[in-house]
């Protein structure tokens, strides 16, 4: 539910609607609202969907989202591109204040906020002896990104950049009629479009694509029409 929620949370925000239109959205996604301030992440909207009205009439839902894309196709658009951004922007930054979390993360939800785990055994992590520095560098990675500051350096650790790789694999087996190749990228590409239906920025969620890429290179090279040697 997370594309049509933010997009019929988009269209009750900033579109006019019938009134018959406005009350459904609001009696399905009454936390539309929150879309004001998050419109990267669906988790405001979704959280406080009405599953059981939902579960009652789902024809009611299909047809409220159906009809209101069609009336309003623009801000539907805008609504996808603006939750995807992070899965096809190579350039995009990071921390996302609109995502309302980081790009990926260093300690686990226990070490974050422990309060909200009272009564529970948290286990403790401590850095491996001599490798504290790492512990360190990963921290301020994470929470500092302070690569985001470096140009060129900020671009490959972007999860938009991984889709364009694919992309221009397939231009070169296609443009050099190695169309058997392309079974290779069939997964990613798979688990790619499943990620935009979604949407979720984080870095471990793209990360197998990611490992494909030295794959993708080595194919290149292997099919590559100019002398190596």
């Amino acid at each position: 539910m997370s594309v049509p929620c933010v997009q019929l949370s988009r269209t009750k925000l900033y579109d006019d609607l019938s009134e018959k239109e406005e009350k459904l959205i609001e009696e399905y996604i009454p936390d539309y609202e929150n879309y004001e301030k998050f419109q990267a992440i669906a988790d405001g909207m979704k959280n406080t969907f009405n599953s059981t009205k939902f579960k009652e009439n789902p024809a009611e839902f299909i047809r409220l989202w159906v009809q209101v894309g069609i009336e309003h196709p623009v801000t539907y658009i805008d609504a996808f591109a603006r939750i995807t951004i992070g899965l096809w922007y190579p350039d995009m930054n990071y921390r996302d204040e609109s995502a309302a979390h980081p790009y990926w993360e260093w300690l686990s939800t226990g070490q974050d906020d422990p309060a909200r785990f009272e009564g529970y055994i948290l286990l403790e992590r401590k850095p491996v002896k001599l490798f504290e520095w790492l512990s360190k560098l990963n921290y301020s990675l994470t929470y500092e990104n302070w690569y985001q500051r470096i140009p060129v350096i900020s671009m490959m650790f972007s999860s938009g950049l991984v889709i364009w790789c694919i992309v221009f694999y397939m231009l070169y087996m296609i443009y050099y009629k190695k169309y058997k190749q392309l079974i290779l990228i069939a997964s990613p590409l798979a688990l790619w479009f499943s990620l935009l239906l979604g949407p979720v920025v984080l870095y471990r969620y793209v990360y197998p694509i990611v490992l494909t890429i030295p794959v993708m290179l080595a194919f290149i090279l292997n099919f590559s029409p100019i002398d190596l040697e």
